[in-house]
Parts: structure tokens; sequence; C-alpha cells
């Protein structure tokens, strides 16, 4: 027998060297993959990866997208352009083929398959050979990945079976990535969730006005569940009527969405238990629910309010789309509807405590009426005359019920004033006045101690300024720097001090009281409140 020639010696251990090169390679992916941190960048990983241990010149991968169509998220090799050619027709054909398939293809000459129509492609990227195999993990086929050869190359038995491999160990690592995503997506929701709850309780907690806090409430809440809209019923004190806040709907639907809604809020209220229906459609075949799908909305969940205990209304939230709530979602809501009956419990409490404070301010007023006969229900009146103005000017309802504080509390710095001086029945001195012009400074001090009636110092400290200068205590304060409610009492103030006795006059008419305030208006008083004041 002759000798064997070297090359021919070396070359079955030459292709040995090589495959077991390529399976260390396959033994180091896992490890690689599992260091990935998104999946675009285990994509990379996997498409550098594959093109050195199956030695070739393309490789892409298809992924399913959230609606199960297929689309190449990476490639190495060819033209971005044929990319996009490739969403349309490519994927549509050859990668569904290959999906279907329990084990990896093999094409030895692309251009002669009649399986695939691939002829552009082949043509302008000189496409030879095709390996690909479908990504699986369990039983669930997520993709495929594929190379190619600009080449023709038969695959041999162990391309496959380490192309195989390789292409198990992508879906598993593209899998645990996904379940990272969706875990990390899961924090962030949650997150999100609590920092929009903990800015609701900061805002509730800060803020006086409840419809503001409800409204702000529902919005931030709408946009946190991407809902539709949401609406808030709930029972006043008797429990026989309620009131509503809504948040993302106009009049008109608001009005539909209240018609459907109120026989189910009755239904949560009796029950104590949230509600939810996935599909409005299949729970409710009326025309309320056609006109509501008609407006977008698909599914809602309804969850109660307590108050001290008691159910005293409703929370619910109308998604646009069908929807299987999660139990997270419905305990958000619940969370939602705590918040709203606290804010409502705080805002009601609230409410006795300045009524309070309001009886314990007439009370103060009366006291500093008693200090002088002559000037007996002189706040009551100054109060009812600012009243009045308020409501001719269309002022807000929250400043006015500041006026009406102020009016009433107006001269309470005069209890800081010689009696001598407030009852005395002759011509007051220069020194006897230079004291009397003390009291809004004084009052202003002593309501400024109360922190709910910091909106009302300015107007008692200021309620003696004079429209063109010259009043006290800061005789450079003029027109409209002067603040609205100050400008209103000193009308009021004049009127009614001037159709009163004093110790040191008689009252005149009501007659020249007008006429003293039309003289005067422009100069000591505001124009424009002299003017609607006295018709």
């Amino acid at each position: 027998m002759g000798k064997i020639p070297a090359a021919k010696k070396q070359k079955p251990y030459e292709s040995l060297r090589i495959q077991v090169s390529k399976v260390s390679e396959l033994v180091d992916m896992g490890p690689k993959f599992s260091k990935a941190v998104s999946v675009d960048h285990l994509l990379s990983m996997i498409v550098k990866q594959t093109l050195d241990v199956t030695n070739t010149d393309v490789c892409i991968i298809w992924l399913k997208d959230n609606n199960g169509n297929l689309i190449p998220r990476i490639s190495f090799g060819l033209k971005t352009k044929l990319i996009r050619s490739l969403k349309m027709r490519f994927a549509s054909r050859m990668v569904r083929c290959i999906m279907k398939k329990a084990q990896p293809v093999t094409i030895y000459n692309i251009a002669r398959s009649t399986k695939f129509h691939l002829k552009n492609l082949i043509l302008k990227e000189k496409l030879a050979s095709l390996l690909a195999a479908p990504l699986v993990i369990g039983q669930e086929k997520i993709g495929v990945i594929m190379v190619m050869t600009r080449t023709k190359r038969h695959f041999s038995e162990v391309d496959v079976k380490i192309f195989n491999a390789l292409s198990r160990q992508a879906a598993l690592g593209i899998g645990n990535v996904k379940l990272y995503d969706v875990a990390d997506r899961r924090v962030k929701d949650k997150i999100k969730e609590i920092s929009a709850l903990f800015t609701m309780s900061h805002y509730a907690s800060e803020s006086v006005d409840l419809d503001l806090i409800l409204n702000v409430i529902l919005e931030k809440t709408r946009m946190l569940l991407k809902a539709h809209s949401c609406v808030l019923r709930v029972l006043d004190s008797s429990r026989k009527r309620t009131f509503t806040v809504t948040s993302g709907l106009t009049k008109a639907g608001a009005k539909a969405l209240l018609k459907f809604e109120g026989e189910l809020s009755s239904r949560v209220l009796r029950s104590g238990f949230p509600l939810v229906i996935p599909d409005i459609q299949s729970h409710d075949k009326t025309k309320a629910s056609k006109f509501i799908r008609k407006c977008g909305i698909h599914s809602l969940v309804m969850v109660p309010l307590y108050s001290k205990r008691r159910k005293n209304g409703v929370l619910s939230v109308f998604m646009p789309e069908v929807r299987i709530f999660e139990k997270e979602t419905i305990e958000m809501v619940e969370m939602v509807a705590n918040l709203c009956a606290m804010s409502i419990d705080n805002s009601a409490m609230l409410e006795r405590i300045q009524k309070d404070y309001l009886n314990s301010i007439r009370m103060l007023a009366k006291i500093i009426d008693a200090n002088d006969t002559y000037t007996r229900g002189h706040c009551e009146k100054v109060m009812k005359y600012s009243l009045y103005i308020c409501k001719k000017m269309g002022v807000p309802e929250r400043y006015t019920e500041a006026v009406k504080t102020a009016s009433l509390l107006h001269d309470i710095g005069k209890v800081g004033i010689d009696l001598n001086i407030i009852r005395k029945k002759g011509a007051l001195t220069k020194k006897d006045w230079n004291k009397v012009r003390l009291h809004p400074d004084i009052g202003a001090r002593i309501v400024s101690q109360i922190g709910f009636l910091n909106d009302i110092v300015p107007i008692i400290r200021h309620h003696h300024a004079r429209y063109n200068g010259g009043g006290y205590p800061e005789p450079r304060i003029t027109g409209d720097k002067i603040p609205l409610g100050a400008r209103i009492i000193a009308v009021a103030d004049a009127f009614d001090a001037m159709t009163s006795d004093r110790p040191y006059r008689k009252a005149i008419s009501r007659k020249e009281a007008i006429e003293e305030l039309k003289r005067c208006s422009g100069r000591q008083f505001d124009p424009e409140i002299v003017k609607l004041f006295l018709n």
C-alpha cells in the first residue's frame, strides 16, 4: 500500500479542529447572551456570534411584533433599502414557510429554488446559499434566524446541528431579555404609579379647593391608566343628592355616560365591592351602551368610596378598549378612590373649622363694635355693602369670601387704640388722629397670626388707602396697586360711616352721602366701584 499524502491526512484533523472550535464558541454564547441588558443589545451579539460560528456573509433575525407580524429586527450584510422590501415580500413568504418547519432549512442554490421568490434580492445582493431556523421557546415560535453566503455552499450535517443549537441559545436569550424587559417595565410602571399617587396626595394635602383637588386627581388617574374618562359621584351629607366630577368628557358625553353609569353606581354602593366590565357590548345591549361604545368606551371598572366607614360615593374609570383588568389595576383605582374620600373628608373638616373661625370672627367684630355704642353693627353693615359690590362686579366666589371676612374684621386693629380716643365726643386732635390711623396696620398684624386668613391681610392693611394716594398707613400706594378688596371696603365703610352717628358728629342723609361718594370718586375712591355701588 502506498502512503497517504500528508495534506489528505491533515484535512480530517483540521476539519475536526474547526468543529471543536465552533462547539467551544457555542458553549460560550450562553453566558455572553445572559449579560445583555436589552433586546437590541442581545440581537447585535447574536448576529456577531452567528456570523463568526457559521462563517457566512449575511445574517437576518426576524421577530414577531405585538400584533404577531414578523419583522426584520436586525441584519448584517444587506443594504438598508432591501430590508424595507423584506418587510413586505420576503417575510410574508419565505420566513413564514421557515417558521412552520421544526428543524433548520438549507438551500444550496437560492436562485434555482422554486419555494421562494427572491429574484430581486438575489440579483442585487448576489446571494447563493441559505441556512435558516425558527427561534423556538418551549412550544412558541417567536421568530426566525437566517444566514446566507455569496458563494455556493453545501451546509454539512455538523453545520446544521451547530446552527440549530445556536438558534435555540439565541431564542432562550431573547426570551430571557424580554422577560427582563417586561419585569423592568412593570417596575417602572409601579414607580410611575407610586409617583403619581404621591403627587396626588401632596396636592390634596396642600390645596384647600376641593373641586380643584378632585379634578387634578381624576385627570392624573386618567393619564396614568390611559383611560378614556373618569367619573366621580359623591353623596352629600343628606345622602339623597350627589355631586359629580368628571375628567375627559364633554358636557354631552358626560350626560350620556352618567345615564348609563347611574344604575351601576347604585349597585356598587349597595354591594360595597368593585364592579368590573371587561366588554360593555357583551354586558349591555341597550341604546345607552351603544352610544357609549360609539364614543370610544369599551370597558370599565367601578369602586366604592368609603368615608368614616360609610359608603359615600363611586369612582368609575372607563377604558377605550376591551380589557381584562388585572388585580393591580383595580387596587390602583381603589387607592385613588381612598384618596378622593380622604380629600372630601378633609375638605368637610376644614369647612367646619373655617365656619367655627368665622363665628369667632363675628363675635370678635361684635366686641369691637361694643367698644363704641355709635359703631354697633357697623362691621355687619360694611360686610353687607361689600358683598353687594362684589356681586355687581362679578368677583369670583373665593375672593368674595375673603372680602366678606375682611369686611367683618377691617376695624379689628382698633382694639389697640385707646378707648378714650374711640369714644371721644369732641373733635379729634392731630395726635388723636395719628393714633387712630395706626389701626389698619395693627389689624393686619393681628390677622396675619391666623394662617388661613393670610389672603385678607393686605385688604385690612389698605382699606384706608386713597385711590389717588395720600391714604394711610402707606400714602404712596395708589390706583390698582391697592388690593381690590380694600377698594371695595373703602367705599362700603365710608358710606356706612357717613350715614351713622358718631360721637363727634351727626349722621348725614343717604342723598348727601351719595353726593359725597361722587365728589370723592377718582380721588379717595375707585370710580368704577363707586359707580357700581350707586347704581
